[in-house]
């Protein structure tokens, strides 16, 4: 699955499959409950960026880079956050442009 191909709002099995498949192989039973606790936030970045909403987007990413700096020596919450923070980004974006009307 390319990422063109996720469609928003996410669900979280197909947020999972997407993952899933960029790895190569199914995730652990805490991986995929960590990532399907991520869907809302991300569903609420993609409606923030069709509303035009910058505040929230920047709260957002105020919260994950605290979260990035506080996790700098384990690095596999770094990672998620990181994670997290590009699918953020990337929702809101989406939301944007289709609320501008540019072809997603």
């Amino acid at each position: 699955m390319k990422l063109e191909e996720l469609a928003f709002p996410l669900t979280a099995e197909a947020f999972i499959a997407f993952q899933e498949e960029g790895t190569g192989g199914k995730l652990g039973a805490n991986a995929r409950e960590a990532l399907a606790a991520w869907v809302p936030g991300v569903n609420l970045s993609f409606e923030e960026g069709g509303a035009g909403n910058q505040e929230g987007l920047r709260e957002s990413l105020e919260w994950l880079d605290s979260r990035i700096s506080a996790n700098e020596d384990d690095p596999v919450l770094w990672r998620f956050y990181k994670s997290a923070r590009w699918w953020v980004v990337y929702a809101w974006e989406w939301g944007r442009r289709e609320r501008e009307g540019v072809r997603v």
